[in-house]
């Protein structure tokens, strides 16, 4: 579903490491603000099988799409994300129940494709883009 919008994306990151014995420390921390002239973004479930499948942009109204953004719903199985069709394409591993963002450089209107791999079960994707 395609939702009208405009602003931007403010994402607070940080790294820190905790271990039993040893005091916490922050590696990193900061923020990102991502400026978004576009005014639209979609989002959508896919349900995410053992084979890799490509992400599918056909019929959003988006005329260029700036950021994408997944979530993995799934409480115990981790999904790959890739370029191509094959497992060595696979870029990114998406942990049970995070979110990753990153910019459009495998949107499918860029000449494109986004694959995702669930590792050992079908597991529910929560994926979105904005427009630039």
């Amino acid at each position: 579903r395609a939702n009208n919008m405009a602003g931007r994306i403010t994402c607070n990151i940080g790294f820190r490491f905790e271990r039993a014995g040893l005091s916490p420390r922050t590696f990193q921390s900061e923020e990102m603000v991502i400026n978004l002239t576009g005014n639209r973004y979609f989002e959508k479930i896919a349900i995410v099988d053992v084979t890799a499948s490509e992400l599918t942009f056909d019929g959003l109204d988006l005329i260029d799409i700036g950021f994408l953004w997944l979530k993995n719903l799934d409480a115990s199985n981790f999904i790959l994300i890739g370029n191509q069709n094959n497992d060595q394409s696979f870029f990114a591993k998406l942990d049970p129940l995070k979110m990753l963002i990153f910019p459009s450089m495998y949107a499918s209107n860029q000449g494109k494709k986004l694959y995702v791999k669930a590792n050992a079960a079908p597991c529910e994707l929560s994926w979105g883009a904005f427009e630039k």
